[in-house]
């Protein structure tokens, strides 16, 4: 592959990333999170069920633009494996958040 090659792929990549960042809704995730965190008794078992669906759950791809799909057309399989790895990465991260702030909440409870 040549350098000029490797820039754009480079940049879809990033744009990947961004996009699949913009399209989270964080608060939802953390709040799943803190409510397995504040259920009593099994929560280690509903963390891990939790993480391994959200893990599993294909993200869609939001395509409402024609920039969007055009990024998107310029190398399909690689735009779609960064940009699912990133929204998986970020859904758990915010599961895992929000269970470690209900454990927090309820050491003060």
């Amino acid at each position: 592959m040549t350098k000029t090659n490797k820039i754009p792929t480079v940049k879809l990549i990033y744009r990947a990333k961004i996009d699949a960042r913009r399209n989270i809704s964080i608060w939802l995730w953390i709040f799943i999170g803190l409510l397995i965190g504040l259920i009593p008794y099994i929560k280690i078992p509903l963390l891990i069920l939790g993480c391994l669906l959200v893990y599993f759950l294909t993200p869609k791809i939001n395509l409402s633009t024609p920039e969007l799909i055009q990024r998107y057309s310029e190398h399909p399989a690689l735009y779609t494996k960064h940009y699912r790895y990133r929204v998986k990465l970020i859904r758990l991260f915010n599961i895992f958040f929000g269970w470690v702030c209900g454990l927090i909440i309820l050491s003060f409870l």
